[in-house]
Parts: C-alpha cells; structure tokens; sequence
C-alpha cells in the first residue's frame, strides 16, 4: 500500500488520490502477492478509506484539489 501511495504520488502530485488508488489496488496487490487472508480486511479497509474521502473526491472532480508541493492559493 505505501509503494502504491508513494509512485502515484510521485506522477499525480495528489495526496488524495494516491491514498485512493492505494486503497483500491491493496487488495489486488494482496492477491497476487499471495496473501489472500486479508484480501477481504483489506477490501473493507479501502471503502471506509473511499467513504472518508468523500469531500476530497468531490475536489479532485472539479480540479480544486491541492497537488504536494504547491502551496495553497490564497483569497484576499
């Protein structure tokens, strides 16, 4: 799940996202890594993930979402 996080951060630039593609490929990577007893924790796991990143979702789809290393534009 970090190596996930991580190289989807590196080419996204979005913490957000990269946690949700995490989420949602853990169980994959589970599986073909052989440890299938926690592929259903882990499928568990990633929907309370994509539940709790709801509002962050909501600003990925319209573009408002912040990238790692910008800093945020502020209003005056």
């Amino acid at each position: 799940a970090c190596a996930l996080w991580l190289a989807t951060a590196l080419i996204l630039r979005m913490s957000s996202l990269s946690a949700l593609v995490a989420a949602a490929l853990s169980p994959v990577a589970a599986m073909l890594l052989g440890y299938t007893q926690g592929v259903g924790l882990l499928i568990v796991l990633g929907a309370l993930v994509w539940f709790k990143h709801i509002p962050n979702i909501r600003r990925i789809l319209t573009g408002e979402e912040p990238r790692i290393g910008k800093k945020p534009e502020t209003t005056s």
